[in-house]
């Protein structure tokens, strides 16, 4: 087991972030560049290479144009600094990373865990998340496409109490410092060390922003309409599996997860009834765990019983398969979930659908799809 907890805490969050970024690896706290991986993906984030000791204390997310030099509080408080890099979409347009407080009791009980030799990194990364609480949230939008006031609503929170300031342009993208009053002044749950810690690191805010570099995000990868998807693989069970699938149904909706993935899971509900909803039309959902493999390509047992425990728990009775090299190679993705409209000859139709949807909205997508084969 790898992967990091995508945790997107409702009241605290960045409300438009409703994807996580794919990586091959669990996060420490000094961790993630998350994309070029995975077989990177869905994986989740991997530990930037370091050469020497200034890249060992550098949170660098590359394909998100974000990296943060740790200085003074930061420095000294690193391993309290939890990361969530975020992926936007077509609906919600921001991206971004979320930079979260992993409490002192949180961090001893993850020791604990590791040191009494627990093997399930999901509930190692469970511990590290207990009770955190967000610092602040870096986010982008192409520029001049998304106005202020868009931002705003998508990065504020429900009420928007987020404060957001620019922080500059790189390329064709503008990115933005939010801050959290209303969460820094509600410290009471916090013991008097996890307070004494988290405030010494809200106050340091302006250091964090001065510190944060800059640079134009790397292209999201991109799946042509009209491409082959070509694959041999196994469902969860380990049953052979071929992208011979395909022939059987007009239309198949592949979802791409990642079993860290809150996400993913959220929705898993609404493409259950989906499955059976459009089974009269010939359309199947088939779901693939994108973080199957480990970082050698081997099927990763562990995250594949926790992959069918997320899938019983949200009453999923559609296939699911194991990504494999040939799938990802032909849907790269640096984003859970996504999905990609499939036709019976194994070819896509349309866009990759990025992030998240709602049963409506994956109504829409399907029958927009099912009308244009029929054209």
């Amino acid at each position: 087991m790898k992967q990091v907890l995508c945790v997107l805490m409702a009241t605290i969050l960045i409300v438009s972030m409703a994807a996580c970024g794919s990586q091959s690896q669990a996060p420490s706290a000094q961790v993630t560049s998350p994309a070029a991986q995975q077989v990177q993906n869905q994986p989740q984030p991997e530990t930037p290479q370091a050469s020497g000791d200034s890249a060992a204390h550098t949170l660098d997310f590359p394909d998100l144009g974000i990296s943060f030099p740790l200085t003074g509080a930061w420095l000294e408080l690193e391993d309290h600094l939890l990361t969530v890099p975020v992926y936007g979409s077509e609906i919600d347009p921001v991206s971004g990373v979320m930079f979260d407080f992993a409490t002192d009791e949180a961090i001893a009980q993850m020791n604990k865990l590791i040191a009494d030799g627990e093997s399930d990194g999901g509930k190692i990364e469970d511990a590290r998340w207990t009770d955190s609480k967000r610092l602040f949230a870096v986010a982008f939008v192409k520029t001049g496409q998304v106005p202020m006031d868009t931002v705003l609503d998508l990065v504020g929170g429900p009420e928007k109490e987020a404060n957001v300031v620019e922080m500059g342009v790189s390329g064709d993208t503008t990115f933005y410092f939010c801050t959290y009053p209303f969460i820094y002044e509600d410290t009471e749950a916090l013991s008097d060390s996890s307070k004494a810690h988290y405030n010494q690191l809200v106050s340091d805010l302006e250091t964090a922003k001065s510190s944060i570099l800059l640079s134009q995000p790397e292209d999201r990868p991109e799946v042509e309409s009209g491409a082959t998807v070509f694959f041999q693989t196994t469902d969860l069970d380990g049953n052979k599996v071929t992208s011979d699938i395909f022939q059987d149904h007009t239309l198949t909706l592949l979802n791409i997860w990642g079993s860290f993935c809150e996400p993913c899971m959220e929705e898993m509900p609404d493409l259950e009834a989906i499955s059976k909803e459009f089974a009269d039309k010939d359309v199947a959902i088939v779901g693939v765990l994108g973080d199957a493999l480990d970082r050698k390509g081997e099927f990763d047992e562990d995250t594949v019983d926790l992959a069918k425990t997320v899938l019983k728990s949200k009453g999923v009775t559609y296939l699911n398969i194991a990504m494999c090299p040939e799938l990802l190679e032909a849907v790269p993705s640096d984003t859970y979930p996504t999905s990609v409209l499939i036709d019976s000859n194994g070819s896509v139709v349309g866009k990759a659908i990025y992030g998240s949807r709602d049963a409506d909205q994956y109504r829409q997508l399907i029958q927009n799809a099912l009308d244009t084969l029929v054209k």
